[in-house]
């Protein structure tokens, strides 16, 4: 029985390896059964001759080898955020210079329509009147042209 249950575990495990294994066991005068099992080994199927150590590059190469990689692509990923960052403030100053231009247009529009205001009080003869508007709606130099107008 003893000798069974070791022959059925060597016959299990070399169906579920599919290699061949010897189980040779021995018995004691006291009794007690020692078995041992033994599997030849087979190779790994990799022929090391075919490795040229000539064309590996050492570990300190590779190393070397990324970090100039990774050196280049942080400059180049530098070199395209400053292109954008110089694109967007050009664009800001453009707009910026945009608001102003029109900013300045208004205050023209709105100097000429006080203007005519201030002119058309004045040829009615009311110059108080005039200057009164003109300091009314807080255009000091028209206020003050109003003011050397009429005094003369």
């Amino acid at each position: 029985m003893k000798y069974g249950l070791a022959a059925a575990v060597a016959f299990l495990s070399s169906v579920a390896s599919a290699q061949t294994t010897t189980t040779n066991c021995t018995t004691y005068y006291w009794g007690s059964t020692q078995c041992v099992s033994q599997t030849p080994q087979q190779s790994s199927g990799v022929n090391w001759g075919l490795i040229n150590n000539q064309q590996t590059p050492n570990a300190g190469q590779s190393f070397m080898d990324a970090y100039q990689r990774g050196l280049r692509d942080r400059a180049a990923r530098e070199a395209a955020q400053q292109q954008a960052q110089a694109a967007a403030a050009e664009t800001a100053a453009a707009e910026a210079q945009a608001r102003a231009v029109d900013a300045a247009r208004q205050a023209d529009e709105l100097h000429k329509a006080q203007s005519l205001e201030a002119a058309k009080l004045v040829t009615a003869g009311d110059c108080a009147g005039a200057q009164q508007y003109a300091l009314s709606v807080g255009n000091f130099v028209l206020a003050q042209q109003v003011k050397d107008y009429c005094a003369k």
